[in-house]
């Protein structure tokens, strides 16, 4: 069972790693990486693979948003215990009105953008994810449209010769344990169903997905999810009736259903109470709702 395992590390060595996986997509795009890491190495308690997976990801980001022949910083300081580290371009920038919703998985900055440049897909919804499981803030910052985009990781440093990490005790930190889950994703929805599965792969759970009604009921029995994400309007098998059945086998008793609709009427989710739904999550999905839910997962025993 794959876990986020905490370890003492070196910042740059995390920094280093991302750069590794995301200068070859730099270098295509035609940009010019600029490195400013400090001379005294900052030593932080963290999981290896995903911090880096978190850097690269900022930096994919970065060279995307950047017309061709751009330039890319990232640098890094420790500010009184805190670890700051720095993603700065000179791309396209982000709108004021979006700073706020950017780290959001269905958020798009412009739609003619997002038809030049492709989808901000999971992306930065993942990096805030990861960051907050290292206990730690991300924020975007912008002057506007054409005037580049600044992202800021802030992480605990950990002091020297400590056993644990400052500001965070041990009881604190398993608590970030992450521990993956089978989760089902049923929609006819394509475009949707990627995204959330990209999402959830990413972080570490075991996923499966299905186009309509019937093929969900089928995979359900052979993959047994612990989570089945279910869409209400979808042909060969609505989900209502997908639902259903899935309920009146003795393996889907026990498993969380949530119907993922835009079909929220007072209506709809009695409808969805009678044939066994758990919860609603209404279309785009607030990523907060989806994560509490895989919280509740989290209290089961882990098999």
């Amino acid at each position: 069972m794959e876990r986020l395992f905490f370890n003492t590390i070196e910042l740059s060595t995390a920094i280093h790693q991302a750069v590794e996986l995301s200068l070859p997509f730099i270098t295509e795009s035609g940009h010019t990486l600029h490195l400013e890491l400090p001379e005294k190495p900052i030593t932080i308690n963290a999981d290896l693979v995903r911090l880096g997976q978190v850097f690269g990801n900022l930096l994919n980001n970065a060279a995307k948003f950047t017309p061709r022949g751009g330039d890319i910083t990232v640098k890094a300081e420790e500010r009184n215990g805190t670890t700051e580290v720095r993603v700065l371009d000179n791309g396209i920038g982000i709108p004021a009105s979006m700073l706020d919703r950017i780290f959001d998985v269905f958020t798009q900055v412009d739609q003619s953008l997002e038809k030049h440049y492709g989808g901000l897909g999971i992306g930065l919804s993942l990096v805030k994810k990861l960051v907050t499981l290292h206990g730690g803030t991300v924020e975007a910052q912008s002057e506007g449209d054409g005037k580049g985009s600044e992202f800021i990781v802030r992480l605990p440093c950990r002091p020297p010769n400590s056993k644990t990490p400052d500001c965070q005790s041990d009881e604190n930190l398993t608590s970030k344990v992450f521990v993956p889950r089978r989760i089902l994703i049923c929609d006819d929805n394509a475009s949707l169903t990627k995204i959330l599965e990209m999402h959830l792969q990413a972080i570490g759970h075991q996923v499966a997905t299905a186009s309509n009604g019937l093929e969900a009921v089928k995979l359900a029995e052979a993959f047994q999810p612990e989570l089945i994400l279910l869409d209400i309007g979808m042909p060969n098998l609505n989900g209502y009736d997908a639902c259903r059945q899935i309920r009146q086998r003795p393996w889907g008793q026990d498993i969380l259903i949530a119907a993922v609709t835009g079909w929220s009427a007072e209506s709809d989710r009695q409808k969805g109470e009678e044939v066994g739904f758990d919860q609603y999550l209404a279309k785009p999905v607030d990523t907060s709702k989806l994560d509490r839910l895989i919280e509740k997962l989290s209290e089961k025993p882990v098999e």
